[in-house]
C-alpha cells in the first residue's frame, strides 16, 4: 500500500524498494553514482523488455526521478524508446508519469520521469471500482488520440498517491490503424 511519505521506512516505499532491488543478481549496466545528463543514478530498480530503470535524482536540485535507460541496441528498440519519450513529453494528464527529460549520454539513451510508488490493487468494492475507472480513463485517453497501450498489466500501474493510479511504460504504445479497423 502507498504511504504518505515516499521516502519513509515502510517496506512499500520507493527507498525500501530500491534498497531491496540493489541486491538482486541482475547486473545493471550503470553503477549507483553514475550521472546521465543531469540525473545521478542512486539505485537499480529492474529491467524490462528493452530498458533498465533506476532510481535517480537531479544532480543539482536533488529532485527524485525514475530514469529508464535503453538496454537494447537495435533500430526498432531505439525508435520505440524515442517514441515513448515524445509521447510521455506530450502527456499532460495525471494518468501518466510526469516527463522530466530525454537525452543521450555516455552512449546511452535515457528518459527521466516522475518516480512513482509500486503498489497493489486497493481492497473493497468501491475502491476497486474507482481504481479500475481511473485506469480505464487513462486507456481511453490514449484511444482518443488514436493510440493503444498494448501493455496494460498490474506491474505497469504505479501510484502517485493512495487514490491516484498512474499508467506507466508507454514503450509499446502504437497508433491505431483506423483505415483497417474503424470500430476500434
Amino acid at each position: 500500500a502507498w504511504k504518505a511519505s515516499p521516502m519513509g521506512d515502510s517496506p512499500d516505499s520507493i527507498e525500501a524498494m530500491c534498497a531491496a532491488q540493489s541486491s538482486i543478481a541482475a547486473v545493471p549496466r550503470f553503477p549507483a553514482g553514475m550521472v546521465l545528463g543531469d540525473w545521478r543514478l542512486t539505485a537499480y530498480i529492474g529491467r524490462g523488455g528493452s530498458g533498465e530503470v533506476y532510481c535517480a535524482e537531479h544532480a543539482a536540485l536533488g529532485t527524485p526521478a525514475a530514469v529508464k535507460v535503453l538496454a537494447r541496441d537495435d533500430d526498432r528498440a531505439r525508435a520505440r524508446f524515442e517514441r515513448e519519450a515524445k509521447l510521455l513529453s506530450r502527456m499532460k494528464s495525471a494518468s501518466y508519469p510526469r516527463f522530466f527529460a530525454y537525452g543521450k549520454d555516455k552512449g546511452a539513451q535515457y528518459l527521466a520521469m516522475e518516480l512513482l510508488e509500486p503498489g497493489d490493487m486497493p481492497a473493497g468494492d468501491r475502491a476497486v471500482a474507482q481504481f479500475m475507472l481511473r485506469v480505464c480513463d487513462a486507456v481511453a485517453e490514449l484511444h482518443a488520440q488514436g493510440l493503444v497501450h498494448r501493455d496494460v498489466k498490474p506491474g505497469n500501474i504505479l501510484w502517485r498517491s493512495p487514490s491516484e493510479p498512474v499508467l506507466a511504460d508507454l514503450g509499446l504504445v502504437k497508433e491505431i490503424d483506423t483505415q483497417n479497423h474503424p470500430a476500434i
